[in-house]
């Protein structure tokens, strides 16, 4: 469903 915003947010936190 919102996988791909979950995908997003991680990979932004880990790149933060």
């Amino acid at each position: 469903m919102a996988f791909n915003l979950f995908s997003i947010l991680l990979t932004l936190l880990i790149l933060i």
